[in-house]
């Protein structure tokens, strides 16, 4: 927002791609909408700027690569000839696996677990895996009336999604009705 205000007038006309490594911010630029007031006053001075100078504004997601942290782990010794054993292998299977989300997403899929039971056990539905395309539908409808957002009911089938992948499972989530 502060290059928009301090080189908008070098921007006009022109189309702006924000390369961000929070997916959060990159929701909130593209959607320009928060649930957040004090976020809005930002986000509505970012829209006034924009269309000020008549800037089109994009945001990417960038992931990060964290650095690894200093240790023997991350030295490799050229001269041997050895090769790892096979619980190295299943520890750092597990790492890579465990590596492949951000926390907060795991957190996330997790709650759309729970969330999915609870709705199978409030109106005694199967809880088998893969989950069956009508139980993802009618679990849909649940969270549209129970009024949970658009990006909330994304959220918690990207997770089962991610679920039926992890089993190894068909991913009935990705079923043109649901």
């Amino acid at each position: 927002m502060v290059a928009i205000i301090l080189w908008g007038s070098e921007l006009r006309n022109k189309k702006v791609l924000f390369h961000i490594d929070n997916e959060g911010a990159v929701h909130i630029i593209n959607k320009k909408s928060s649930k957040s007031s004090d976020v809005m006053i930002l986000v509505r001075r970012l829209v006034l700027e924009t269309l000020h100078h008549n800037i089109l504004i994009k945001a990417d997601h960038v992931p990060v690569v964290p650095f690894p942290e200093p240790s023997t782990k991350c030295i490799s010794d050229t001269n041997s000839n050895s090769e790892p054993s096979m619980d190295s292998i299943t520890e750092e299977s597990a790492r890579l696996f465990s590596d492949s989300l951000a926390g907060n997403t795991w957190k996330s899929y997790s709650r759309a677990r729970s969330v999915l039971a609870s709705f199978q056990l409030l109106y005694t539905l199967d809880k088998v895996w893969p989950v069956p395309v009508e139980q993802l539908v009618q679990f849909i409808a649940y969270l549209s009336l129970k009024h949970f957002s658009p990006a909330t009911v994304r959220l918690y089938i990207s997770g089962i999604s991610f679920s039926h992948k992890a089993r190894n499972l068909e991913d009935t989530a990705k079923n043109f009705v649901v």
